[in-house]
């Protein structure tokens, strides 16, 4: 029977917003076995190089001082 979190992490994994290492931990699982329920469930494993709902905020280098002066 799965439990509330394993089912709240599978949902989050599959909508982008966890990553697997994330997904796994809330699931209360190690990597092989989120690997295996994943599979159990038809939820493909994708890359987490880059999530597709993780913003960043921008470095403070990164920020251009659009300012003129007047």
């Amino acid at each position: 029977m799965a439990t509330k979190g394993l089912l709240t992490a599978l949902t989050l994994y599959r909508c982008g917003t966890l990553t697997f290492a994330q997904a796994a931990t809330r699931a209360g699982q190690n990597a092989e076995a989120f690997a295996r329920t994943l599979k159990q469930h038809g939820i493909p494993r994708r890359s987490d190089a880059v999530s597709p709902t993780a913003t960043a905020a921008p470095a403070e280098s990164e920020f251009v001082d659009t300012e003129q002066p007047i």
